[in-house]
């Protein structure tokens, strides 16, 4: 048996797993707001171009900052936090699995349930204003939004998969680095901003549409170098997340993620 033939179903349990029951429902209205204000715009019956326009700013200004925050945070905290609370891990790491394994097939089922709820929400906003008369998305923004996606979702589930192997109060420290580290940092000056997973976000998403309403954003950086960074912060945790899991303890406390 090789390790994918190992890791393959971890994975599937794991997307299983995270969308099923009232964390799938929470998780699809948490996408769905940015198409809610979309529709809410077209009830106003404001121009077209307005209608165009909010579409795509709400990635950048909504789904990027906070959707995708949330939605990562709760699907990769609840990856290895919830089964040790359970005490149901013992069950993989007791059948001659490597441990390296496990939080490599959790990792994968944890960037697919983030992009199936994610990737359709993301591009709904564009298919209302479509709709709506205010004309499809050109290719380069689609494209740009897709990449966006899987991108932001490779890196944060790698953060908060290992947050939440570490600390049985994952959901406070990914909060506070989603909404304090990653928001805060953006508004400095210097090279501070760099230091974060959004700002290689909003750079390649700005780098891709040129002239568009999601176009601007400051960078110092090219798209294939804010690529080879996103790549590098999820290969990089999710080493150090299998590393730390080799040695962790597992035991399960009774405390709330």
């Amino acid at each position: 048996m090789n390790g994918m033939d190992r890791v393959l179903p971890i994975a599937g349990a794991s997307v299983r797993a995270s969308l099923r029951g009232v964390r799938l429902i929470g998780l699809a209205a948490l996408g769905s707001i940015p198409t809610l204000v979309v529709l809410a715009i077209v009830a106003a019956r404001s121009p077209a171009s307005s209608v165009h326009d909010a579409a795509q700013l709400l990635f950048v200004s909504l789904t990027l900052p906070i959707v995708m925050t949330l939605v990562t945070l709760v699907l990769g905290v609840a990856q290895f936090r919830g089964e040790i609370e359970d005490d149901t891990l013992a069950y993989l790491t007791s059948r001659s699995v490597p441990r390296a394994l496990v939080a490599v097939g959790k990792y994968l089922g944890c960037v697919a349930a983030g992009c199936v709820i994610l990737l359709p929400t993301a591009m709904l906003p564009l298919a209302v204003a479509d709709a709506a008369g205010a004309g499809p998305p050109s290719s380069e923004a689609t494209i740009a939004i897709a990449s966006a996606v899987v991108l932001g979702v490779l890196a944060y589930s790698a953060i908060f998969l290992l947050l939440g192997l570490l600390s049985s109060s994952a959901l406070i420290l990914g909060l506070i680095f989603g909404f304090l580290w990653e928001g805060l940092l953006q508004l400095l000056s210097g090279t501070l901003p760099r230091l974060t997973v959004a700002y290689y976000l909003h750079s390649l998403v700005s780098l891709e549409t040129p002239g568009g309403p999601m176009s601007g954003y400051t960078t110092v950086f090219s798209s294939g170098e804010a690529v080879a960074v996103l790549l590098g912060v999820a290969l990089g945790m999710l080493l150090m997340t299998a590393a730390v899991f080799r040695y962790a303890e597992t035991a399960p406390h009774r405390s709330s993620a």
